[in-house]
Order: structure tokens, then C-alpha cells, then sequence
């Protein structure tokens, strides 16, 4: 990946910028473990590997920008903000497209066809789950606007809504997937055990994903607050 000279082109604009890029290749694997699950209810085999593929890719590429930033990131009195709390991010980020990929293998790799009963709570916790994924690429993108604005008044209030909408997204995605729970367990007469397995573990899984958006959120108002 020839991305030195671009990043360091980015990084003299703003230490945020290529965390944005960053973000946004995050943002679309879990955007991409939704339309996989929904190959999986309408079970479209073919159209599941395809996006599981795209995926793996994409995974790779999260991870070899990650490490270029790692390099490229300026130290010291060139950064507008602790250089140890972008890294911190920028981890947070690459366990998010991590945990979607980690979601998204079993339901591909063993072609799991979800039952008719599961599709509406997980469709509903998975929406949620890409909502809160984009509030925190939308906060990125702010960030990254606030810093080349001067770190104006105006631009902090934005930033401080949206980490709020995603608070109230965060609480609605644990409300939802208390309702998930409770009708995998209703289940687990009538399914096969192993099949259960799998589905309390995307389950998980999914609660994990919006356990890590908080935590980008959480650290987006510490770099704020210093």
C-alpha cells in the first residue's frame, strides 16, 4: 500500500483525517456484516461468500492502514492532541471491524440460515448496531473539522450531540438485545443445539460491537475534554 507520502500530506491538515479514513473502512464492515446477515435470512448462499469476502478485504485493509498511521504519526508538538489517545482510537476502530468479521464467520462459513422467528429482533438489533457504527464515523468526521476550524465553540456542540444521539442509540441497541436473548431462549426447544450455540454467540457478538462503539464514543469525549 504506497500511503506514506499521502498520510503525511494528511497528517500536516489534521491528526484526525486519516483516523476518519480509518474509521470509515471500520463503519463498512459492520455495515457489511448487515447485508451478509440478511443474505443469511433470504439464505442466499452465494450472495453471503461474496459479501463475507469483501469482508476478509476489508479486514486486511483496516489493518494495514492502521499500522501505516502508527508510522506515520507525528509526535510531540505537531499533533493538535495526545498522540497516545489517536493510537487508543485507532485500536478501538480496528477491533470494531475485528469483532463484525468475527460475527460474520460462522454465519458464512457454515451457511447458517436464520429462522423465521429470530429475523425481525435481529434485523432490528443489527440496524441499530450500524446506526450507532455511523454516529461514530460521523463524530470522526466532525473532530476532523473542528480541529481545522480552530476548535470553535460552534463545531463543539455538534460533536457533543452526536456523541449523545449515540448514547441514546447504545441504550436502545441493550434494550433490543435483551429481546434477542429472550427469544433465542424460547428457542431452544425447537432448535438444533448446536445451531442454538452459534446464535447465542452472534448474539454476543453483536452486544459486543455496540460494547466497542461506546468505547469509541467514550474516548471521543476524552480528546475532547483535553
Amino acid at each position: 500500500m504506497a500511503i506514506g507520502g499521502t498520510l503525511g500530506g494528511l497528517f500536516g491538515r489534521s491528526p484526525i483525517a486519516p483516523i476518519q479514513q480509518h474509521m470509515s473502512l471500520a463503519d463498512e464492515s459492520v455495515q457489511l456484516l448487515c447485508q451478509l446477515m440478511q443474505a443469511c435470512v433470504d439464505g442466499d448462499r452465494s450472495r453471503g461468500a461474496a459479501i463475507y469476502e469483501q469482508m476478509d478485504g476489508n479486514a486486511t485493509q483496516v489493518h494495514a492502514l492502521r499500522r501505516d498511521i502508527r508510522q506515520h504519526m507525528p509526535r510531540g508538538l505537531f499533533l493538535a492532541m495526545p498522540r497516545q489517545d489517536l493510537l487508543a482510537l485507532l485500536e478501538m476502530q480496528e477491533r470494531l471491524a475485528q469483532q463484525a468479521q468475527s460475527v460474520a464467520r460462522p454465519l458464512a462459513l457454515r451457511s447458517m440460515q436464520i429462522p423465521a422467528a429470530l429475523h425481525r429482533p435481529l434485523d432490528r438489533l443489527s440496524t441499530l448496531i450500524a446506526g450507532c457504527a455511523g454516529q461514530c464515523q460521523k463524530a470522526i468526521r466532525e473532530l476532523d473539522e473542528l480541529i481545522t476550524d480552530g476548535f470553535g465553540e460552534r463545531e463543539k456542540r455538534v460533536i457533543e450531540k452526536i456523541l449523545d444521539a449515540l448514547d441514546k442509540q447504545l441504550l436502545r441497541c441493550a434494550a433490543q438485545y435483551e429481546r434477542l436473548f429472550a427469544e433465542l431462549c424460547k428457542r431452544e426447544e425447537s432448535l438444533d443445539a448446536l445451531d442454538m450455540y452459534f446464535f447465542y454467540r452472534m448474539a454476543e457478538g453483536l452486544d459486543a460491537l455496540a460494547g466497542i462503539c461506546s468505547e469509541i464514543g467514550e474516548q471521543l469525549r476524552l480528546i475532547m475534554a483535553k
